[in-house]
């Protein structure tokens, strides 16, 4: 059944659903480009200058509509000083290894380990976003912070943050939630999310997929590896979905709502207003993509 409430005017109001299939993951990314994919071109523009007029320096978002092996979908990307995230970290990779080559020791790259109170003092400090948006922001890292904490030991106002501290990580978060508050009162339902398996290698070393941050956040969600050798969820990904998902659901219990019809790839078709589509980066062997439905 539809969720119904009351609205002010005394007429029942019918809560939208909205459906994430995250059969190949949780990535930040991707997530955005799903959600952005469901907006007009109107709202696209108004998002994006939202998003650039946050006041993060240096920030601006590169996001588009476009077709991937036949699937009509969208990209999304976060610009710092001109760079996405992965150009960052392989500029930053060659000039260490350059660094090392010539026996250099000194760094031009900043390394910058936010704390929450450091997050708490950005997102305080936004511009042009609702007071909910930014305590959804900040819901988001107090999951985060809460699964650092506990792998590190120590508490979440102590944890300094490496990836999700960085500025694209904190950008994407405040897209996503600007992203879901422009897309209206909802209820969200998500199915198990696909973790990957394998190896992964990070500041620490080689750590096991999912890492543990990420074990951490989906320990009390449903969950599966999977076949394919990659993180298909990120602790940033991972934290985005948690906060918004009501329920994680199988689309074979139809409760959504749904009359009884689904497709080949077990996901509700009937009522589905809109389907947005986002496009990670990865090359694997199925589409890496997120798959978000509107629910009328």
């Amino acid at each position: 059944m539809l969720c119904m409430f009351t609205a002010k005017s005394g007429k029942e109001h019918i809560m939208r659903k909205m459906y994430m299939d995250l059969g190949m993951g949780a990535e930040k990314e991707k997530l955005c480009a799903a959600l952005f994919d469901l907006l007009t071109d109107e709202e696209k523009a108004e998002f994006i200058k939202t998003v650039e007029g946050l006041g993060l320096e240096g920030v601006c978002v590169k996001a588009s509509h476009t077709e991937k092996d036949g699937i009509e979908g969208s990209e999304f990307a976060v610009l710092v000083d001109g760079m996405t995230e992965a150009e960052h970290k392989h500029e930053h990779e060659h000039h260490h290894d350059h660094e090392l080559d010539h026996h250099h020791h000194h760094h031009h790259h900043e390394h910058v380990h936010r704390g929450m109170t450091e997050i708490r003092e950005i997102v305080g400090g936004l511009k042009g976003v609702s007071d909910t948006v930014k305590e959804d922001i900040l819901g988001v890292y107090d999951i985060v912070a809460a699964a650092e904490a506990e792998v590190h030991e120590s508490t979440p106002d102590k944890v300094h943050f490496h990836e999700v501290g960085e500025m694209y990580a904190i950008a994407t978060v405040c897209s996503y939630c600007t992203l879901m508050n422009m897309l209206g009162d909802k209820e969200v339902y998500a199915t198990p999310v696909r973790t990957g398996k394998g190896m992964i290698e990070c500041a620490h070393g080689l750590l096991p997929v999912p890492a543990p941050a990420t074990a951490a956040i989906i320990r009390d969600i449903p969950v599966f590896a999977g076949d394919i050798d990659a993180e298909l969820t990120t602790p940033t990904g991972a934290a985005m979905v948690k906060y918004y998902v009501k329920e994680f659901i199988e689309t074979s219990d139809n409760d959504l709502g749904l009359d009884a019809a689904e497709t080949s790839d077990n996901e509700p078709t009937m009522g589905a207003e809109k389907t947005g589509i986002g496009f990670g980066v990865k090359e694997l062997s199925e589409p890496d993509i997120v798959k978000v439905m509107m629910l009328d």
